[in-house]
């Protein structure tokens, strides 16, 4: 088990970058050929829950192959984050994003990276005790919105860091904390678990009483009345990644055009035009897995023009 290093930081305000939209495109009358609308009992589920528990439906990733022996923890948890957010980064971009002096990304590189793509984010202020950061996770898990979170991994063999290991927080009941680790799997800890400074795995508690947390609740270039567009891996091999883009929050009978760019405000190619059925419809894409793809479902007006801002 790779132990990745880190350094505890007290982070300022977030000052959110603005991103250029960008412009109307040529809408296709088509969709391209290969391209297979999901039937509504594939499309995925965004958030499950369940009494006092929330889940987000996001897959737990690993490093990628070829990240250093420092590991990949963080560029993971962003991988997985902005999936959930419509759009797929290869980690070594995340890394690059990043600037990192190190081979990974460290703590103080974490936002840089998150910025330069696109997050919106959010950072936990450091403002009271444990207790009260669990209860500010658990809060934005309850709201359908992921933090990547420092943890201490017990039994740590560096008590001077206020961190060891990156994870994406994805989940939580009344009692636990459900995290995706970065390396493949998903677990639940306890807040006891969370609290305890010995017993075996990941946990909060640390020697300095300052907890790291990254919320990020989407992009920065997305107006809050525009459909959301989740992303969900249902293939992978070395070269392609086969996905479902699932759109939220539209209106029936209206038309949309699901859109894909490498960058944020680069230029678009149309994936579909759809007229949509619902208020949730998905689509099968296969893409490079090596480039960037972040996806936009925009609204059509009568002329076939997408909206912009």
């Amino acid at each position: 088990m790779t132990i990745c290093r880190r350094v505890t930081v007290l982070l300022s305000a977030c000052v959110l970058v603005a991103v250029a939209a960008c412009a109307d495109r040529p809408v296709r009358a088509t969709p391209p050929a290969g391209l297979k609308p999901c039937p509504a009992a594939d499309v995925p589920p965004t958030t499950t829950k369940h009494q006092q528990a929330t889940q987000l439906n996001i897959a737990a990733r690993k490093q990628a192959a070829g990240h250093p022996p420092e590991g990949w923890c963080g560029e993971t948890a962003i991988q997985e984050a902005l999936l959930h957010h419509g759009a797929w980064i290869p980690q070594k971009q995340i890394n690059a994003a990043g600037n990192p002096v190190h081979p990974d990304l460290y703590a103080s590189d974490v936002p840089v990276a998150l910025r330069k793509l696109g997050a919106r984010i959010e950072f936990w202020r450091n403002a009271g005790d444990l207790d009260d950061y669990i209860a500010w996770l658990r809060g934005r898990i309850d709201r359908g919105i992921p933090v990547l979170a420092g943890v201490k991994i017990n039994p740590t063999g560096h008590p001077e860091w206020g961190l060891d290991h990156f994870v994406l927080a994805a989940g939580a009941s009344a009692d636990s904390i459900i995290f995706n680790t970065t390396w493949g799997t998903r677990i639940s800890r306890t807040n006891k678990q969370l609290h305890s400074r010995k017993e075996k795995g990941f946990a909060f508690a640390n020697g300095f009483g300052s907890y790291y947390g990254i919320s990020i609740p989407g992009l920065v270039d997305r107006e809050n009345a525009e459909p959301r567009v989740r992303l969900f891996a249902t293939g992978e091999t070395d070269k392609r990644l086969t996905l479902v883009a699932k759109c939220e929050g539209l209106r029936a009978g209206a038309s949309y055009r699901l859109e894909r760019t490498p960058t944020h405000g680069g230029r678009a190619e149309s994936v579909t035009v759809f007229r949509a059925d619902g208020s949730v419809q998905a689509f099968h894409d296969t893409i490079d897995k090596s480039g960037a793809a972040i996806y936009r479902c925009r609204l059509l007006d009568s002329r076939g023009a997408g909206g912009g801002e």
